[in-house]
């Protein structure tokens, strides 16, 4: 059986990035419906698999259970629970799971970046509010830091050996969010090709970059089982051009009438054969300046009606038609 060359996406395009917790991709061009089965596929892997770390046990060692009180602390044992919960930790790859004490003395207004931490450790937020010390005593904890992915409910991690562990429900994902969207996309003639962009939020433990690369990884591993021998899928070898160059290539082909010029600058720029918006911006200042009955007030126009639509003179054209021209 002879297969239809399909379209294969070509590139993966970081548009926009906000520090280590956003990243939004532009990847295509896909098969019409690829776009919405890659996204799905995407999403779920990156809001389920991608591995983090969490704290999964709490050893108090003046209180036996979370349902207590800590003599010299404002909050409740379960309230200090639930704020070390929202700890976001970042944990060097190569290291395994780790018990970190936490003795803190007060009184003092205790954040996360309190904690004493081993090299290979760090604590992402380390403003977050943890619990209040009233009294000159200390708060000791041993926490048990472990590797992970997606939910965990306390009843399925592994109990400590000793009683006074408090065993936690984790929330190891360093993904927050994923948002996905379809666009419309031209390949050659055709504009009903896929453009998937996806967003992608973290908690600033993994970047965007990092988390998207590793999604991919798990896919790839799970179609490892099917055999498929040498046989490989033909593909469709036309480029496809960016949506930007293909805007700005419409743009640029606009005649110049379409600006709404005054007589004079009008009249200059039909007798030196400048017809269209690409004729225009290829040109310096000081060449306009050059043509007769041309003078810094008509130009000051031009910059103006150019300066609307994200154009400027001494523009360099030939990166928008180049394949036109070749």
């Amino acid at each position: 059986m002879k297969l239809k060359p399909f379209q294969m996406p070509q590139s993966v395009k970081l548009e926009d990035q906000r520090g280590n917790t956003y990243g939004k991709f532009v990847i295509g061009p896909f098969e019409r419906g690829f776009g919405t089965t890659m996204g799905n596929v995407l999403r779920r892997i990156l809001l389920s698999s991608i591995h983090g770390v969490s704290v999964t046990k709490i050893i108090f060692e003046n209180a036996f259970h979370e349902f207590t009180t800590i003599e010299g602390v404002k909050e409740t044992v379960t309230d200090i629970v639930l704020n070390i919960k929202k700890i976001r930790f970042q944990m060097d790859e190569e290291m395994d799971d780790k018990r970190v004490m936490m003795n803190i003395k007060g009184p003092k207004e205790v954040v996360a970046g309190d904690i004493a931490l081993p090299a290979g450790i760090e604590i992402v937020n380390k403003d977050l509010y943890l619990f209040t010390i009233t009294k000159a005593v200390s708060v000791k904890a041993e926490l048990v830091i472990e590797w992970g992915r997606g939910y965990l409910q306390a009843q399925y991690i592994n109990p400590d050996k000793n009683i006074k562990s408090i065993q936690l429900d984790a929330f190891f994902s360093p993904v927050k969010r994923v948002v996905t969207t379809l666009e419309s996309m031209r390949v050659g003639q055709r504009t009903d090709y896929d453009k998937l962009i996806l967003e992608i939020t973290t908690d600033g433990t993994i970047t965007p970059e990092n988390a998207l690369k590793q999604s991919v990884v798990i896919l790839k591993g799970h179609t490892d089982v099917f055999e498929v021998g040498d046989k490989k899928l033909p593909v469709i070898t036309e480029e496809f051009e960016d949506d930007n160059v293909l805007k700005m290539r419409e743009l640029l082909s606009k005649k110049v009438t379409d600006l709404e010029l005054k007589v004079r600058a009008k009249n200059c720029l039909e007798t030196n054969s400048i017809e269209t918006l690409a004729d225009l911006v290829v040109k310096t200042r000081d060449e306009m300046l050059k043509y007769k009955n041309f003078g810094r007030q008509s130009l000051s126009e031009l910059e103006d009606k150019l300066k609307e639509l994200g154009l400027h003179f001494g523009m360099d054209v030939n990166k928008y038609f180049k394949k036109e021209n070749d």
